[in-house]
């Protein structure tokens, strides 16, 4: 009885599959119909996971070439119930990508990837980890010059639909008092090497919007908004910083908190008008406007502007400012592979800023032997930094990405610190 028991349990189960497998080759196929209109479509064969371990999917290397300007996009399908992770693993070395390798969690059983230029070289090292209890798994990858559609655009069934809004815990905090967050801002300009530091108080109009018109000198420019800690209507500060007269913002704060903060350098005097919006109405808006000289020891063939872009890129990412580059290039848009010969006992640090067109993204990786590592700056970012050190290897060969109509870039590589091979670096 037991062995007939467990065979009409099996059967059972494979008459609920085969209407729910018949369901995911259907999506499969016209997911990879929708996307062979945009690029090359390959469909890796399907396999059936139980719950436990990371499993790699095993892309198709010649496409992962990160010197070819392309993109991937990497679809995971399972049934509409099914819940799994795409991670990646990581590496047996000290340097990983630092950004860019969050996990992507599946909604309504589908999962999408896309990485592009330099940065297809990660998908290689990308693994699915199934959550629910066994499923079947299909992957279609994709490469074309652009992103594919997202897959809930072309399989409407996965879209998990309208999200509610997120449930409170009880009221928002309320915000210190404002001589205090003053004050707790001020001494953050001192410790960061602030030149100077100003205030001015304003007031939001009617509507809680507001705007001030000052003169930017060349350098570096931290720009705080500091909102009235009202005892029933707390404030949510956004602000936008115009330069010169372009309509377009150069910096932005759209967070959810009663301070805004927005950051900018430039290369000579520059009018800057900042508005805001989100204040309590009629209330007292404080601006903190702190002012840091730009990076020194940049090339003086550089222009102005070109010198407080790599100035922007240097603070973002909170790196010495005192340094002088021990090897530059310049470029534009598209793909740069480019050697350089290293001290097998120094540490560097590698900068790549775009400093001319419409920028749309920036990636900079760097091989040294069978080590890599990678950064990239976001969709918007004005460039990004690579810390690294040598160990022993004598040459470094950079991959440099630069996205965008007509845009051209700067690179700068310094000499930040010497270990000894075999020592790790602090």
């Amino acid at each position: 009885m037991a062995r007939l028991g467990a065979a009409l349990i099996a059967a059972a189960c494979a008459l609920w599959a085969a209407p729910a497998r018949a369901d995911l080759d259907r999506d499969v196929r016209d997911l990879g119909a929708a996307f062979e209109k945009s690029g090359a479509v390959r469909r890796l064969p399907a396999r059936f996971v139980e719950r436990g371990g990371l499993r790699p999917l095993l892309l198709p290397g010649e496409w992962l070439d990160p010197l070819k300007d392309d993109c991937i996009t990497v679809v995971v399908l399972g049934s509409s119930s099914s819940t799994f992770v795409l991670r990646f693993l990581p590496t047996s070395d000290a340097l990983t990508w630092p950004r860019g390798e969050n996990p992507e969690l599946s909604i309504a059983g589908g999962a999408q990837l896309v990485r592009c230029g330099i940065r297809k070289a990660m998908l290689s090292r990308l693994a699915l980890e199934i959550r629910s209890p066994r499923g079947v798994i299909e992957v279609l990858v994709a490469r074309g010059p652009r992103p594919f559609p997202p897959l809930t655009r072309v399989l409407p069934a996965r879209s998990p639909g309208a999200l509610g809004p997120p449930a409170t815990a009880g009221p928002p905090a309320r915000a210190e008092p404002i001589e205090g967050r003053l004050r707790a801002h001020t001494a953050r300009a001192r410790r960061d090497g602030a030149a100077a530091v100003a205030k001015r108080d304003m007031t939001a109009d009617a509507d809680g919007r507001g705007r001030a018109l000052f003169e930017l000198v060349p350098g570096c420019h931290r720009l705080t908004l500091l909102g009235a800690a009202g005892a029933s209507l707390p404030t949510d500060l956004d602000a936008d910083l115009m330069l010169g007269g372009d309509p377009e913002p150069a910096a932005s704060d759209r967070s959810e908190a009663t301070d805004a903060m927005v950051f900018a350098c430039v290369g000579d005097k520059t009018i800057g008008t900042l508005s805001y919006r989100g204040a309590t109405p009629q209330s007292s808006v404080t601006l903190l406007a702190e002012h840091y000289p730009l990076a020194e020891a940049l090339p003086e063939r550089w222009t102005a502007d070109e010198r407080a872009r790599v100035s922007h890129v240097l603070w973002q990412h909170k790196s010495p400012r005192a340094l002088a580059p021990v090897a530059t290039a310049r470029g534009v848009s598209g793909v740069t592979l480019m050697p350089l010969e290293l001290d097998p006992s120094g540490c560097y640090l590698a900068v790549i800023a775009s400093v001319r067109g419409q920028n749309a993204g920036v990636a900079l990786s760097v091989e040294l032997g069978e080590r890599q590592a990678q950064n990239h700056g976001g969709p918007e970012g004005l460039g990004t930094a690579l810390a690294f050190c040598a160990r022993g290897e004598p040459v470094a060969r950079f991959n440099l990405e630069v996205r965008g109509d007509g845009g051209a870039w700067l690179f700068s590589l310094f000499r930040a610190g010497k270990t000894a091979i075999g020592e790790q670096a602090e």
